[in-house]
């Protein structure tokens, strides 16, 4: 069973936004987010990994 898609307001707070930002602020808050995140970067387990996959979602949900 796949897991259910996250709303765009769930995909703003992930991200740390205000409701209804920019095309532009998603991106500064995704760039910001990934690279402090990232897995290859900071290395870590399974948990740093879902976590960026969850930030990467959100990224797209918010620009979708």
């Amino acid at each position: 069973m796949a897991a259910a898609k996250m709303r765009k307001e769930e995909a703003w707070r992930v991200l740390g936004l205000p409701v209804r930002p920019s095309a532009f602020a998603v991106k500064v808050a995704f760039r910001r987010l990934a690279k402090s995140t990232h897995p290859d970067v900071i290395g870590g387990g399974d948990a740093t990994t879902l976590q960026f996959a969850r930030i990467t979602e959100a990224y797209e949900v918010a620009l979708a």
